[in-house]
């Protein structure tokens, strides 16, 4: 993501202290076509408490304060984090815990990223589990998480939707950060579920007053067939649609499944 100063910041899975991953930024050059400068911010330790391996996108304030999330670690469910630049130039970033998943049904884990709505409140989905059974820890969640009330304070999270599985016609294991549109209706896809087992797009529409549920539908479910199945995220175009791409996933006789890029109409 760019930040301030022109800064491109993002995550490696591994690497960093006891190979936990870590947080960069990359300053642009001063001369046009010069080597970009790297530095790192943090590195996760891998010890308990702490997150490990982060994972999809990061959210950057305006101030240069960080805000991600880790597949694993606290609670080994994974957690949210935020990382506070130094008021001091060279001195070392500030890293706080805000959220740690459970791991089980209703809260669900392994977070895949995060975006920023109104008022600095975050989005994202948490992929939950799965096998040949369903859902042991929960179908996955799309999730808000409020600031902290008062600096290195916890967050306060709040379960928007629980994913059911093909059970129910819902999808099952959320793979991408939500993309916020218009009227704040949230848009994403799942990896599983949906009417043939092969993953959805799905829409989450925003409480009609405070406090109140969200209402999602599934918009589509993927047949497998030449609409590909199990989307990976899903994109805003220019005419206000939906676009986006399936996995290439293996086939019988050790062959694959080509992938596809789609788009789905809402208007």
């Amino acid at each position: 993501m760019f930040g301030p100063h022109k800064a491109l910041y993002g995550t490696t899975r591994g690497g960093g202290t006891q190979n936990g991953g870590t947080i960069y930024r990359l300053a642009p050059p001063i001369a046009p076509g010069a080597v970009w400068t790297e530095q790192t911010l943090y590195r996760f330790p891998g010890y308990s408490g702490d997150g490990q391996e982060p994972a999809g996108t990061l959210v950057v304030s305006g101030n240069g304060v960080i805000y991600g999330a880790t597949e694993f670690g606290g609670l080994d469910a994974g957690t949210i984090f935020q990382l506070t630049p130094p008021t001091i130039q060279g001195a070392s970033w500030t890293e706080t815990i805000l959220y740690e998943f459970g791991g089980q049904s209703g809260d669900s884990a392994g977070p895949t990223g995060l975006v920023t709505g109104p008022s600095g409140v975050l989005y994202g989905t948490a992929i939950g589990s799965a096998d040949a059974q369903g859902c042991p820890s929960g179908c996955g969640t799309v999730f808000q998480l409020s600031p902290p009330e008062s600096p290195g304070g916890p967050g306060t999270e709040t379960i928007l939707h629980n994913f059911t599985g093909a059970a129910t016609g819902d999808g099952s294991n959320p793979n991408s950060v939500p993309l916020i549109g218009p009227g704040g209706v949230l848009y994403g896809t799942t990896s599983g579920g949906g009417a043939n087992f092969l993953g959805t797009i799905y829409e989450m529409l925003p409480p009609s007053s405070q406090g109140g549920n969200c209402a999602e539908a599934t918009l589509y479910s993927f047949t497998g067939g030449a609409d590909g199945q199990v989307p990976i995220a899903v994109t805003s175009g220019p005419d206000g649609n939906l676009y986006g791409t399936t996995s290439i996933v293996p086939a019988k006789g050790g062959a694959t499944k080509p992938g596809t890029v789609f788009q789905l109409m809402l208007k």
